[in-house]
């Protein structure tokens, strides 16, 4: 697997900020609020409908689902809640288009590592998977990617406002340690 940040993005987050730091968050909230935060991309025939993380060294699960209705090329992006953990892309469902489903394709990837950082809202990316099979029966996936987009977190700290306010927001890309951002960056203070 690929795990490739955007130069502008970097220089986004890098540039404006050295105020980075890759600690866990001490806010005081209750059990229940930390979230994932994420946007997918299919590029190709195939649509992705459907991820499924999964958590090391436990049983939990994280799905996102209905992905095909983000639409292709649209920033938007999906901020649901999740357990706090260690996890992994373990499989991707996709579409050829909303009749027909495609199997399971199973990813396992689990050197990608994803850390959810216990009460923050943790933006693990956008995730541009690429397919070329235009057969529903095959199960190929060329390639997937999770890359940094500073279009996708100020959509959503503009949109969650309060919550983001409220709460510690961390960069927490697939193989990387989570970092807390400083939420001047998003224009919260």
């Amino acid at each position: 697997m690929k795990n490739l940040f955007s130069a502008f993005t970097l220089v986004f987050i890098l540039g404006f900020s050295s105020a980075l730091v890759s600690q866990q968050s001490n806010a005081a909230e209750p059990e229940g609020t930390t979230y994932i935060l994420l946007n997918v991309t299919s590029d190709g025939p195939l649509v992705t409908r459907r991820l499924e993380f999964s958590s090391l060294g436990s049983k939990k699960e994280y799905i996102a689902q209905d992905l095909q209705n983000i639409g292709r090329g649209v920033t938007k992006y999906i901020l649901d809640t999740i357990e706090p953990g260690n996890y992994y892309l373990s499989s991707i469902y996709p579409a050829l288009n909303n009749r027909e489903n495609g199997n399971r394709v199973d990813v396992d990837d689990k050197d990608g590592v994803i850390t959810i950082v216990k009460n923050s809202i943790n933006y693990i990316g956008d995730i541009y998977i690429e397919s070329d099979e235009t057969s529903i029966n095959v199960n190929k996936i060329i390639d997937f990617i999770y890359e940094a987009n500073s279009a996708t977190l100020m959509a959503a700290a503009t949109a969650q406002r309060e919550l983001f306010q409220k709460l510690d927001v961390v960069i927490s890309i697939a193989g990387s340690k989570p970092m807390k951002i400083d939420k001047k960056l998003l224009g919260l203070e």
